[in-house]
């Protein structure tokens, strides 16, 4: 590096501060020059600001006039809602006289209604608990309605078969009635021939002893006829006659002997021998002693 002369240093600073120089005065110049614009600037706004004023100001009076006549308007209005609403309040006051009167009235009614409302109360608890009582009844008496009509169904059918029953008894019974009488008719007739036959026997029997009682007697008359006309032999007749009369009196007892013409010698019990001659044959009737 070279060294450098102070004459060159001087010279280099006075170019230095001159350009300097040169450069505050173009500094001046441009601030001046901001200056007046920025001026002319302000009071362009401030020109427009006051035109705009005085436009809001004409529309703020008209419209300050149209609302002083509507403001005229509404206030005529509310003087005659007042009045309106004066009288509505005197008749209001009227009314509230009448509802305080009514609403005496209606408090001693409400008194009056609260204790028929309670008494009401009461008489809805009765007859709730009763409800109950007769629900548990009524389920009782519905399980018994049941048994009831089942039991009614039984005995419904009993009836029904009953009464065929009845009705084929009835029937059974006219029949019955039928052959009653017809039996009636025929015991009569056997009757009257019994009798006829008693008479023939009688004429053709001849009692020897007799030790039985009637109806004993009867019966022998009977068999005696029986195995007369069955039988031809003797010894037959004899069999016949002691296995009819053991059937009903004192069975395999009896003892029978029938001949012409013959002697007897016979121990025997009391009341039950009977010794008789039917067409000239003899017959000998009895139980003989042990």
């Amino acid at each position: 590096m070279e060294k450098i002369n102070d004459d060159t240093l001087f010279e280099l600073s006075l170019s230095s501060l001159n350009f300097s120089k040169q450069n505050l005065n173009k500094k001046k110049c441009l601030n001046i020059k901001c200056f007046i614009f920025i001026l002319i600037g302000v009071i362009i706004c401030l020109f427009t600001a006051t035109i705009i004023l005085l436009i809001l100001y004409l529309k703020i009076s008209k419209n300050q006039k149209n609302s002083l006549e509507s403001f005229e308007k509404k206030v005529n209005e509310l003087e005659n809602l007042t009045k309106n609403l004066q009288n509505t309040i005197s008749s209001l006051n009227k009314e509230n006289l009448e509802c305080n009167t009514n609403l005496n009235d209606y408090k001693t009614k409400y008194q009056n209604s609260e204790k028929k409302v309670n008494e009401l109360e009461n008489l809805t608890k009765n007859l709730q608990n009763t409800i109950s009582s007769l629900n548990k009844e009524n389920l009782e008496c519905n399980t018994n309605l049941n048994d009831y009509k089942t039991k009614y169904q039984n005995l419904e059918t009993q009836y029904t078969k009953l009464n065929t029953n009845y009705n084929n008894l009835k029937t059974k019974n006219d029949i019955c009635e039928n052959n009653y009488n017809t039996c009636q008719s025929n015991y009569n007739n056997c009757n009257n021939n019994l009798t006829v036959c008693n008479e023939n026997f009688e004429k053709n029997c001849k009692v020897y002893y007799n030790d039985i009682t009637l109806e004993m007697k009867n019966k022998f008359v009977e068999f005696i006829q029986n195995c007369y006309n069955r039988y031809s032999n003797p010894q037959d007749r004899a069999q016949c006659f002691c296995n009819d009369i053991s059937n009903i009196y004192n069975k395999n007892k009896w003892s029978c002997i029938i001949g012409a013409d013959f002697g007897s010698y016979i121990w025997h019990i009391t009341n039950l021998y009977y010794k008789y001659n039917y067409n000239n044959m003899d017959w000998i009737v009895y139980i003989g002693t042990s």
